[in-house]
């Protein structure tokens, strides 16, 4: 018995596990948007985070304090500090009572003694934002993941087919208990060019220059440097083009470092976390993404969704995001003159650019919006446990 509610109780209680509720990031966004975008009438939100929040992430103007609760987590935990933290949360879960309890990657560790406990047994429900095969978690927590999966999760919720392929293949478990609910965004105000303006002014960036951008943490699944390197081709036959990664990470002073040693004179900006992305993508003819995994993409369905055209390597959910050739451009992993060759092409054609830029507005507001994704959720948690699962995409 899963204690789920009967029709006409009180709303579906509906327990959130993240890292942090930041005021970035994909997980904390997805969180985010369902706070504020499930029916209240029919749902009751709890979020509870392992790390403690900071002040710029607003959580009380999002969530009401009794509904927030914080694990303590700091640093790199011993592993006496996550068995405490875990305790912690088991407690969590028998004071608010949920009906739901949805983990999110890399906190499922987390939940082992809550998934335990002889007191009333929550529905399960197992948020898998990257790829098992991918690199991103560490073999002890796929293992944990596994192990809950197994054992106590009624659903698995994955954002693309390639994701819920790999989970299938590494875990075991039936793809019948995977639903699949594409990450929404926003609607977008159309291209603002005064905004646009705004920014290239507070960055030094010519009005009359190309300007071709990326968005994302500067860490190696990213492959920054492949963009560095595009950059560097693709300069090196042009006048007036600027090039501009916005993010931080661990390879920013590395990155910051070679773009110094590069002749690009200044045409290479590294701005890190940038606070104004729409600006910077109102700013922007081009927008290019050179990782090497992608569990989903959401800096490139905002770019979409900004009306800007996509150049990117075809690797992970890639290509369920970007038609090649109907809403972007699609190239192999790690394949820099291809990459160059495209930007290029989109530069020196505004036709297609424009083009290319509208069929992926049209693809993110019909496909990706918001209002699509909360709906997802909201039927996957109203669903019975006995029932099957579907995807949230059709």
């Amino acid at each position: 018995m899963t204690g789920f509610p009967r029709d006409g109780d009180r709303p579906i209680r509906i327990l959130h596990v993240l890292w942090r509720l930041s005021d970035t990031g994909g997980i904390p966004q997805v969180v985010r948007h369902l706070v504020r975008g499930l029916d209240k009438e029919r749902f009751e939100v709890h979020v509870c985070t392992a790390r403690a929040s900071f002040e710029q992430d607003d959580v009380g103007k999002i969530l009401d304090r009794d509904r927030f609760h914080e694990l303590g987590v700091k640093g790199r935990p011993s592993a006496t500090e996550r068995l405490a933290a875990a305790a912690r949360l088991a407690r969590v879960v028998v004071r608010v009572r949920p009906d739901i309890v949805h983990l999110h990657s890399g906190i499922t560790w987390l939940a082992v003694p809550a998934t335990l406990s002889p007191f009333r047994r929550p529905r399960w429900i197992v948020e898998i934002h990257d790829s098992p095969l991918s690199g991103q978690s560490s073999s002890a927590n796929l293992a944990v993941e596994r192990f809950v999966l197994r054992r106590r999760a009624t659903g698995v919720v994955v954002h693309s087919r390639s994701v819920g392929a790999d989970v299938v293949e590494t875990t075991g478990v039936e793809s019948e208990r995977i639903c699949r609910i594409p990450i929404g965004f926003p609607a977008l105000e159309p291209h603002d060019g005064q905004r646009g303006r705004q920014w290239r002014a507070r960055h030094g960036v010519p009005p009359e220059a190309a300007l071709v951008c990326s968005i994302g943490r500067l860490v190696t699944s990213k492959n920054p440097d492949l963009f560095v390197d595009v950059a560097e081709s693709v300069i090196n036959g042009s006048d007036d083009t600027v090039f501009v990664l916005a993010g931080d990470g661990p390879e920013r002073r590395r990155l910051e470092e070679r773009a110094r040693r590069t002749p690009l004179h200044g045409r290479l900006k590294i701005v890190g976390s940038e606070p104004d992305v729409p600006g910077l993508l109102a700013a922007s003819d081009v927008f290019l993404s050179t990782s090497r995994y992608e569990g989903f993409g959401m800096a490139i369905l905002e770019a979409m969704a900004a009306g800007i055209p996509v150049v990117a390597t075809d690797v992970g959910a890639v290509s369920e995001l970007v038609e090649d050739g109907v809403t972007g451009w699609l190239a192999a992993p790690d394949d820099r003159q291809s990459l160059a060759i495209l930007v290029s092409r989109l530069l020196e054609d505004p036709n297609t650019r424009t083009r290319l830029g509208l069929a992926g507005r049209r693809a993110a507001a019909d496909r990706f919006s918001l209002a699509r994704m909360v709906t997802g959720y909201a039927d996957l948690y109203a669903r019975r446990p006995a029932a099957s699962p579907v995807d949230a995409h059709h």
